[in-house]
């Protein structure tokens, strides 16, 4: 008897899952992840360099500022910049792979701007952060609707990814939801193909131990569900 959260449909889909999470092209769950963990990352520079810029609320005094540190050798705003600009390349591959589209890329990207206010920064950057971890918690949630009880228990983000998105959504004032344990592409996948999460125990209706039948897991060997 086989076990029915591994059916043949879900097998399939087990394993489409996991082929798609071990790609790493932009049109990939496994690239979306990569592109999510190091976008997170060049957030953490974004917030790293906000702390140096200025503190006004008025754009056109902080624009004038920046491009007076600048012009004499202050890198805050530089810094900035160029962190900015590696974000929206990693947005630009979230709209390649169909997980984020233009005019959402083009709205989180134009607010994250030096010359605002620290609040509107602040906010830019938390709602920059949520967004990416939305689209990661998506493919989580994905493996844990095909994998069943062989999902892993660890996330898809970094440990890095989840301080950066921890301080982030701190900055921004929110509250962080509970986050899974901190991992990466590799340990989820490393669950995965080691048979991922105990299975839990079942009974009959006398409350007896039943036969849990064949446990279908991930062969690497042979990258299917067996």
């Amino acid at each position: 008897m086989l076990n029915p959260d591994y059916n043949e449909a879900g097998a399939r889909g087990a394993y489409t899952y996991i082929n798609d999470l071990s790609k790493s092209g932009p049109t990939s769950a496994g690239g979306a992840v990569q592109s999510i963990n190091t976008g997170m990352n060049h957030l953490g520079t974004l917030m790293r360099a906000n702390s140096e810029l200025p503190g006004t609320n008025f754009p056109l005094i902080n624009k004038a500022e920046n491009a007076f540190a600048t012009g004499t050798g202050k890198t805050s705003a530089t810094n900035w910049q160029q962190a900015t600009y590696l974000f929206s390349q990693e947005m630009a591959k979230l709209v390649k792979g169909g997980v984020a589209n233009e005019g959402e890329v083009r709205d989180i990207v134009g607010q994250l701007d030096a010359s605002k206010s620290p609040t509107q920064r602040a906010q830019a950057i938390q709602q920059a952060a949520e967004f990416m971890y939305g689209r990661i918690q998506a493919v989580e949630d994905r493996g844990d609707r095909v994998l069943g009880s062989m999902a892993p228990n660890v996330s898809l983000m970094t440990k890095e990814a989840q301080q950066n998105l921890r301080a982030a959504y701190k900055l921004g004032g929110r509250e962080l939801p509970d986050l899974r344990p901190p991992g990466d592409l590799k340990s989820y996948l490393r669950q995965i193909h080691s048979g991922g999460a105990p299975q839990p125990e079942t009974t009959d209706e006398q409350g007896r131990a039943a036969s849990q039948g064949r446990v279908l897991r991930y062969n690497p060997a042979t990258g299917k569900i067996e």
